[in-house]
């Protein structure tokens, strides 16, 4: 994926600052590039770090939890999907940040369109992924939660890597088993 965007409400999806500029929970649509260099778009979610966060790594985005509302603590990884969602059915959104930031910061958080992900070696193209117990890896190894809604658009090669996928709607984490 390109660092280059189109600025939207004078902000750049690739940047991180510690001023709040607009208010929790905005959402956005932003031009983007791919890997290739073709263009595609980005939607994502103005949030607030309150953990170092990895640049491509899967986290989850609470909601309306009190005063936490869209201010992300932690990637996912299995174990933490289950503390939020323990019954089968159980479901909560998770994005994907495309910087990297430290607590304290704003950003904004991928959740649909073209989203560079952090997946697993030889992750298929298209797979349905899952949470892994590495913070932030999604593979196509089946776990106890799904990650629905992204699929990536190439098979991963060899080892871990960030690969262009696509979600078609809000990612949401589901615990299916």
């Amino acid at each position: 994926m390109s660092i280059a965007s189109t600025t939207v409400l004078g902000s750049d999806l690739f940047t991180v600052s510690t001023t709040q500029e607009h208010e929790l929970g905005t959402r956005a649509v932003f031009q983007i590039k791919d890997s290739s260099g073709n263009p595609a778009s980005c939607e994502a979610v103005y949030c607030k770090s309150l953990a170092t966060l990895s640049a491509n790594y899967l986290t989850e985005i609470p909601l309306v939890r009190g005063t936490d509302a869209f201010q992300i603590d932690a990637h996912v990884t299995t174990t933490t999907a289950a503390a939020i969602a323990d019954t089968v059915g159980d479901k909560f959104l998770a994005g994907v940040p495309l910087v990297a930031s430290v607590s304290g910061d704003y950003l904004w958080v991928a959740v649909k369109g073209l989203i560079p992900l952090f997946a697993g070696a030889s992750c298929a193209v298209g797979a349905t992924v899952h949470t892994t117990a590495t913070a932030g890896l999604v593979d196509d190894a089946v776990t106890t939660h799904e990650v629905r809604g992204v699929a990536p658009l190439a098979t991963v090669g060899g080892s871990n890597a960030v690969t262009d996928s696509y979600a078609f709607h809000d990612i949401f984490v589901v615990k299916i088993s």
